[in-house]
């Protein structure tokens, strides 16, 4: 079975997280967030906030990236970056699609098995944040670090199993924690779980993770454009 998310390819993905990390600090810069859309925020942008000012985020996730791009002394080959190259573009384009088709079908107001903060309240600045947060705590963390350990041992399906597990009960539990956690609502205690934490995870791993973090992080630039 092909392996698809093999460190060269997470080292490769993380590159396409600086990106949106440039853009998103000319974004607090430009469009620096209110009060009201911090107050609305997701949980894991307001935990920040509650550390210091919310663009706080980005030296953190910065370092992130940049460690996983430099980890190895011999870097990616050029085969690896167009490849992911190809499946940033195509997550990009997906992602848009799906997004513009929602839209269309479910007019302005998002489904109430949402989370809230998925629509405009936030704004695209926070919202870009929270994505990107996600990333580089769940994805680039967690999912990419207990796979790579897990396949010293196991087989591909065990460590994607295991690794995705993981990941979505933690992507879930962490929206709990403060200032804005501790709902426990059912319906966006359970998109979590299912859809960023345990589907999502398994697309990095079995597809591309450049095509995930591309994917996501669109989103999370579309939604707040599309939805109220």
């Amino acid at each position: 079975m092909k392996e698809r998310a093999g460190a060269e390819d997470v080292t490769a993905a993380a590159a396409w997280l600086l990106p949106f990390l440039a853009l998103d600090a000319v974004l607090f810069f430009w469009m620096p967030p209110t009060d009201a859309q911090r107050e609305a925020a997701d949980p894991l942008v307001q935990l920040v906030s509650a550390w210091g000012p919310p663009w706080l985020y980005l030296p953190v996730a910065l370092a992130v990236g940049l460690a996983w791009a430099t980890r190895y002394r011999r870097r990616p080959s050029a085969a690896a970056f167009r490849r992911a190259g190809l499946a940033a573009l195509a997550g990009a384009v997906v992602a848009l699609a799906l997004a513009v088709g929602a839209s269309i079908a479910l007019g302005s107001t998002l489904p109430g098995f949402v989370p809230p903060e998925e629509g405009a309240a936030p704004g695209v600045t926070l919202g870009l944040a929270a994505g990107a947060i996600e990333e580089t705590v769940f994805r680039l963390g967690v999912l990419a670090l207990s796979y790579l350990a897990c396949r010293r041992r196991l087989g591909v399906l065990a460590s994607t199993a295991i690794a995705s597990g993981l990941t979505a009960v933690a992507f879930a539990l962490a929206h709990e924690l403060g200032p804005a956690g501790g709902q426990w609502e059912l319906g966006p205690l359970t998109t979590r779980l299912l859809v960023p934490g345990l589907l999502m995870s398994v697309v990095f791993l079995r597809v591309s993770p450049a095509f995930l973090v591309t994917a996501h992080l669109t989103a999370h630039l579309a939604l707040p454009l599309l939805f109220e």
